[in-house]
């Protein structure tokens, strides 16, 4: 670009030229604060490969600092979460979204369902979670105990979503339900469903046939795995953060 006028750049190149600058300097690590902020949704999105690249040669360790959870796990081989100063996790973007440590962690990192309720029993590895008079089961996180108030954590792309003429043949984990909005992003849609307890559950469902769409105020069942659900202890909240 050394032919150019800085006006006559495009936001994409004035970012390469930025981190070239950066790196002709051979640092051991570099600071990317924010990078990608400036760009639009196509730029930002092929600025991500051409960063995930570039650092793969040249070996340099970024340190990358973002509010984007999903860009912080197409960014990342290790990811620290903080809160307040104090870092809740530390793990790759996997272990953050499938394994969060806490509550925190779990609805910070993606989206996720949050359904309070009581640990009324414990076996091996899962948790049995009373949930006004329906039991529900998860996997069983750190520092749940039995008779303890939990939050049980469900991914919205975890959740089964099936019409009403289709009952799945499973008694765990189902409730009925009636579709409250729907959202189409081309790949996936999205759905927010009100179940028969009252609960609103969000729903993503990627888009392989027409067919299986489901329309505003149809009813509907939705189910998931067990081994698809976290319990974890609840903390407090204040002003809407959870610390």
């Amino acid at each position: 670009y050394e032919n150019k006028r800085i006006n006559q750049l495009s936001g994409g190149e004035k970012q390469r030229v930025a981190i070239a600058r950066a790196l002709v300097l051979h640092p051991t690590v570099l600071l990317l604060d924010e990078p990608l902020g400036a760009l639009d949704l196509k730029l930002r999105e092929h600025m991500k490969i051409e960063l995930k690249k570039i650092q793969a040669k040249i070996g340099t360790t970024f340190i990358y600092i973002t509010h984007d959870q999903g860009e912080a796990l197409v960014m990342s081989n290790k990811i620290a979460v903080m809160n307040e100063g104090k870092i809740q996790q530390i793990g790759t973007p996997d272990e953050l979204y499938y394994n969060p440590a806490n509550s925190f962690v779990a609805q910070f990192v993606g989206e996720n369902n949050r359904i309070e309720g009581k640990a009324v029993e414990l076996t091996g590895d899962e948790v049995v979670v009373e949930v006004n008079g329906r039991k529900l089961v998860g996997r069983r996180g750190k520092g749940v105990s039995a008779g303890s108030t939990v939050n049980l954590f469900i991914r919205p792309e975890m959740i089964h979503i099936y019409s009403d003429q289709n009952k799945p043949q499973t008694k765990i984990n189902l409730f009925s339900g009636t579709v409250k909005s729907v959202i189409f992003e081309g790949q996936i849609t999205r759905y927010e469903v009100e179940t028969d307890r009252g609960l609103l559950l969000n729903v993503s469902v990627p888009n392989i046939s027409k067919a299986i769409l489901q329309k505003l105020g149809t009813k509907v069942w939705l189910a998931w795995d067990n081994e698809n659900a976290l319990v974890l202890p609840p903390q407090k909240i204040q002003a809407g953060v959870l610390e």
